[in-house]
């Protein structure tokens, strides 16, 4: 009996057998720890996004000039130009002015009018990109100053990037949601793995409680199981998840500017990178909590 006391002291391997739960523990946590790197990195890349977005457009505004009516001279919008450079110029807080060139916003218009536009016989407006300082420029003063130029009008960018911040945090937390879910779900599988083990090896856990092994020590071993198990499963789950991300980021940049934007950084590839480590955590200490209130029931 001695003998046995020391071998539980120093934290012998439980002479449990694997049943069917624990068996497949691993691929339960691997799925899971697969699905939680993709909705991270989903998180991570959306919350990127909006902030590139916030940077962009924070402090940009439009100014657009109407051409002028029928019959009137393409030198008069030339001079509504310069008298809008001129006020915006003079405004404290705005850092820049420049007027876009015509040609460029014919190519801008061009995929969506089509060859009436490339051909020059389409008035087009003109357009004056302002970069300014958020917080030190009256806009609404800006805008009375501006409204005395026939056919202008001031489109401040932040406006509308409400909208698109909105749509952005939306998607974050329908991430969010799907990774709580995914660890709601590894959670129980773990639950159900220990109770299982627990369940089916009786017999065994007696005999142990017989020669002296507290409910700490089986606790410990089953924690210690569940580890090793969740480990084996993230690594395969999020290693294949984390090659899938490498891929997608090695193609080359999409022509649609909102998917180029969409990139990880190097602290995001950090904070996925740990998300098996995390799990195998979370399992382990799901399993040492259910084990020991299971084993304070047993009589």
């Amino acid at each position: 009996m001695k003998f046995l006391h020391e071998k539980l002291a120093v934290g012998v391997a439980l002479p449990l057998r694997a049943d069917e739960g624990g068996r497949l523990l691993p691929a339960i946590v691997g799925v899971m720890i697969f699905l939680a790197v993709l909705a991270a990195a989903a998180a991570l890349a959306i919350g990127g996004l909006a902030s590139h977005w916030d940077r962009q457009i924070s402090g940009a505004a439009t100014v657009q000039i109407l051409p002028p009516t029928e019959g009137g001279s393409p030198a008069a919008l030339e001079q509504r130009v310069a008298a809008a450079l001129a006020t915006l110029k003079a405004t404290p807080g705005i850092l820049s002015a420049e007027a876009i060139p015509e040609e460029e916003t014919r190519d801008m218009v061009t995929p969506w009018l089509g060859e009436i536009a490339a051909s020059g016989n389409l008035p087009l407006p003109r357009l004056i990109k302002v970069d300014f300082s958020p917080g030190s420029v009256d806009l609404d003063l800006l805008g009375v100053k501006l409204s005395v130029i026939p056919g202008i009008s001031l489109d401040i960018h932040s406006h509308w990037m409400v909208s698109l911040r909105r749509a952005a945090n939306w998607a974050s937390f329908g991430s969010v949601l799907l990774m709580t879910l995914v660890g709601t779900a590894s959670v129980l599988a773990v639950i159900f793995a220990t109770r299982s083990t627990l369940r089916v090896q009786r017999d065994v856990i007696e005999v142990l409680h017989m020669i002296g092994a507290r409910d700490s020590y089986i606790a410990g071993g089953l924690a210690r199981q569940a580890l090793k198990r969740a480990l084996i499963g993230g690594a395969i789950g999020g290693g294949l998840a984390i090659i899938g991300l490498i891929g997608m980021s090695l193609l080359p940049p999409s022509d649609i500017a909102l998917l180029s934007a969409m990139r990880l950084s190097i602290l995001d590839w950090i904070i996925i990178a740990i998300l098996p480590l995390l799990g195998a955590i979370l399992s382990a200490v799901t399993a040492r909590v259910t084990a020991m209130r299971v084993l304070a029931r047993m009589v």
